[in-house]
């Protein structure tokens, strides 16, 4: 059985809030992973229309209750990815899970664990996102060194915004994608 956890706030979601835009007024936001809600909330209270997306009950109903301590409002979807997603966005940004499940002790850990080489979330998702984006949209995704992403995301029009190198020496990018 998956363990169903909550991924809490930690630096990789600081980072990706320092990416946000500032003024989310009339625009259309999603979340993929909301989590803990703390992303989804502040782009609620930075003027967005926001739906956050789980594929955890958990996470849905811990986003539900911050959202109401914030006297907010956050659309919330349990799906897989954009399996249950029917609409197009302004932004979309994705803290996905990114760690392998190598490590015998992560196996199940949905809020961390990115599949056997780590990058099959992600990779799901990238096949998937431009169709949900508007012209002019915004992508905005997390990725690690540790997948060995960054390379490939730039040759296919992806820019860093952000990064941050960690103790251990991993390092954090936030990649921006613009649909044209």
């Amino acid at each position: 059985m998956l363990k169903e956890e909550v991924y809490e706030p930690s630096e990789d979601t600081f980072l990706l809030e320092e990416s946000l835009p500032r003024n989310l007024k009339q625009k259309k936001v999603l979340e993929m992973g909301c989590g803990s809600g703390f992303l989804s909330i502040e782009c609620a209270l930075r003027g967005g229309e926001v739906t956050g997306v789980d594929v955890n009950e958990n996470a849905l109903k811990a986003t539900e209750k911050l959202a109401k301590q914030n006297n907010v409002k956050i659309n919330l979807i349990k799906s897989n990815l954009f399996e249950k997603v029917n609409e197009k966005f302004d932004l979309i940004f994705f803290n996905p899970p990114y760690v392998d499940c190598k490590n015998e002790g992560l196996k199940g850990e949905i809020a961390w664990v990115g599949g056997e080489e780590g990058r099959e979330v992600i990779d799901k998702f990238l096949s998937q996102f431009k169709k949900y984006l508007k012209k002019g949209g915004v992508c905005l995704l997390l990725i690690s060194s540790i997948n060995k992403l960054k390379k490939e995301l730039i040759e296919n029009n992806w820019v860093v915004v952000n990064k941050i190198k960690l103790m251990d020496g991993e390092e954090l990018f936030v990649m921006k994608f613009i649909s044209k």
